[in-house]
């Protein structure tokens, strides 16, 4: 299970340091090889140099054309990630790529047009559905009727990550986490939406309120609410998510590292404690897919549907209507022949 891995990261900022102190713990890993845009090079350099490696480079066909690598993580604001995509797949490199895959319908699409023509390991980075709580919370309510989450934040700053194709905005960069936690523990995909959006304070004019309903195959329903307007008090904090059903019901918080449930109405409460270790899992689970040459728990399908969630209950609140979300039609995979 420890076989000898040779890593690099493209993007070399606050998240991929993150990835490179989780990566120096696990045993068999080495990063080796680091990229980042000419402008911001220095990243590169000072990323090598805390954590060590053989290389660092401004070019992309260096990561690309490296035979010793064996998969590369793509850490890089989102106006990077299809150039670094399309290099990595052409070259048959597995991909670890942070969430959100993109910020916009036609990067998403252009990715899938690229991973359906090759066909290379891919894991898309959504921690959430890693963590031990989640998973401990889809076990206790296993058919959910109803659930809830919101993503509530202080005002995020006017610079570009208000920008749409860069930092994509509270609602896009962030909503996708409530999105992918009402997905996982509905434990069907979302069929349906029905949503309202506003600019409320970006001066961008980029969506910070969305409020959507969203409808799961299987007939759970749930709601989400995202915006920069304050976060949460207390054990509320930024996330929240709850789910009920069978006259049970959990809640989710602390950024997902506490976990209260209730099984009937009367029954005692119980609170389990965690830590917020779907970070590290998701990571192993990368490394042991590259590792037994399996799928990821976590392939672009599953990475794309937070992202298909939150645009498709863009354009409803747009169309002033419900809208159904078909997650393979929206991405414009045509169904083969029978």
């Amino acid at each position: 299970m420890n076989q000898p891995l040779s890593l690099a990261i493209c993007g070399c900022g606050r998240i991929a340091a993150a990835h490179a102190r989780e990566l120096r713990t696990m045993p068999g890993v080495t990063l080796c090889a680091y990229w980042n845009r000419p402008e911001d090079f220095y990243l590169a350099e000072n990323l090598m140099k805390e954590f060590g490696g053989q290389y660092c480079t401004p070019e992309l066909a260096d990561i690309a054309g490296d035979p010793t690598l064996d998969g590369v993580l793509v850490c890089t604001m989102h106006n990077d990630r299809l150039r670094i995509l399309e290099a990595m797949a052409k070259a048959g490199k597995p991909v670890l790529m942070e969430k959100p895959l993109a910020h916009s319908p036609e990067p998403l699409r252009a990715m899938h047009r690229l991973l359906r023509q090759f066909p290379i390991l891919f894991q898309s980075a959504y921690k959430i559905r890693f963590h031990s709580l989640m998973e401990r919370a889809r076990q206790l309510i296993p058919h959910p009727e109803i659930l809830c989450a919101h993503v509530w934040d202080g005002m995020w700053p006017d610079n570009h990550l208000n920008q749409k194709e860069i930092g994509g905005g509270n609602v896009r960069s962030q909503g996708v986490y409530g999105a992918e936690s009402l997905h996982i523990l509905a434990g069907n995909r979302p069929v349906a939406v029905n949503a309202m959006v506003r600019n409320g304070r970006q001066p961008s004019g980029i969506e910070d309120t969305l409020v959507a309903v969203f409808e799961f195959a299987g007939g759970a329903l749930g709601t989400l609410s995202v915006a920069d307007a304050g976060a949460g008090p207390g054990w509320v904090s930024k996330f929240l998510v709850e789910a009920a059903g069978g006259g049970g019901g959990v809640a989710l918080g602390t950024r997902f590292t506490q976990l209260d449930y209730q099984a009937s109405p009367g029954a005692p409460q119980q609170t389990f404690q965690g830590v917020e270790d779907g970070f590290r899992r998701q990571t192993e689970a990368f490394l042991s897919a590259l590792r037994n040459g399996t799928p990821s728990p976590c392939d672009f399908i599953q990475g794309a549907i937070p992202s298909i969630m939150i645009e498709q209950a863009i354009a409803s609140a747009r169309a002033g209507c419900r809208l159904p979300i078909d997650i393979e039609g929206w991405l414009g995979e045509v169904a083969e022949p029978v």
